[in-house]
């Protein structure tokens, strides 16, 4: 009786995500963490990366644990992070959305990644950036059911 109730009771949380559907704009985005160093700038502000950019700058990927793969969620996870000037992750940040097994599951494997390293004038220097992830388990388009990092 008590399994059979947790089962419904999960199955009721998992499908209840629902997720924002759009990036924020990215000049309007703070930074993931309180950094001290100087990120890579553009005119005199931080020159933050596109999801796209990011993704392909990445030299080392790893995918969120098998809970959150087989969860029903449906919608847009985004991240904010600034990678060190060795293309490590310094930080960051879940933006969307705050649901504890999402933001658990997603930091700990982005923590992960790696990132080539930018340089600027002659050095290697650390930059920001978001990436934008959608997950579909239910509902989706054919052949589109998703819920990973790494495509």
């Amino acid at each position: 009786m008590n399994r059979a109730f947790a089962i419904r009771a999960a199955v009721l949380l998992f499908s209840s995500f629902s997720l924002a559907r759009s990036a924020p704009k990215l000049a309007e985005t703070p930074l993931p963490c309180a950094f001290k160093g100087e990120l890579l700038q553009v005119g005199g502000t931080n020159k933050w990366f596109t999801s796209d950019e990011m993704k392909q700058r990445t030299t080392h990927r790893v995918d969120v644990g098998a809970l959150l793969k087989n969860a029903d969620v449906n919608g847009t996870v985004i991240v904010s992070v600034i990678v060190g000037s060795d293309g490590s992750v310094e930080c960051l940040s879940v933006i969307n959305p705050k649901h504890p097994l999402i933001v658990s599951e997603v930091d700990k494997a982005v923590r992960q990644w790696t990132f080539k390293p930018m340089q600027h004038n002659g050095k290697s220097v650390p930059y920001v950036g978001l990436l934008v992830f959608q997950f579909c388990r239910i509902g989706c388009a054919e052949g589109k059911s998703s819920v990973t990092l790494l495509e």
